[in-house]
């Protein structure tokens, strides 16, 4: 007859298949959060900075044309006075719609980058959630069964051998 099977600790694959369900159930909230993140930055480009720096120029644009409106009237007053203000004024609103404009060129390049820049992460992010998902839900429940198998076959004791037959007259 072949020898037992020597199984040291069954309590082991159980406590690795207990940890990994412990993982499993961190990971997967943290990568459904990484997931939304990069929506929801997405989204913000799209929507609230895009839009927030079109009404900027917007403003800024009406702001320098008052000033500009300001310093031609102060030009063409026989005095002078404000005139350095004036300048300084549309100076001011050139830079101010100038920064405005350059964040807007910004927000359009990273829209338009976007995928680019963080789709190979995404992606990642997007295998591992299914990874999570799919093989590593089938190795707890392998290890599940592994284990109980384990258990069954070390609770199993030889039978003991089989008393020879006395002889009776």
């Amino acid at each position: 007859m072949a020898e037992r099977a020597h199984i040291l600790s069954v309590e082991a694959l159980e406590a690795f298949r207990a940890n990994l369900i412990v993982y499993l159930h961190g990971a997967r909230p943290a990568l459904d959060e990484v997931r939304g993140e990069i929506i929801r930055a997405r989204l913000w480009l799209e929507t609230d900075r895009k839009t927030y720096w079109e009404a900027q120029i917007r403003r800024r644009a009406q702001r320098l044309q008052d000033a500009e409106a300001a310093l031609f009237k102060i030009r063409l007053s026989p005095m002078s006075s404000g005139l350095e203000y004036a300048q300084a004024m549309v100076r001011r609103g050139r830079e101010a719609l100038g920064e405005a404009e350059g964040k807007l060129k910004a927000v359009r390049k990273w829209i338009r980058d976007f995928d680019e820049v963080l789709g190979p992460g995404a992606r990642q992010v997007e295998l591992l959630r299914e990874r999570l998902s799919g093989e590593l839900n089938e190795a707890v429940t392998d290890l599940t069964r592994i284990t109980q198998l384990l258990a069954d076959y070390a609770d199993v004791r030889p039978e003991a051998a089989p008393k020879p037959a006395e002889d009776t007259p």
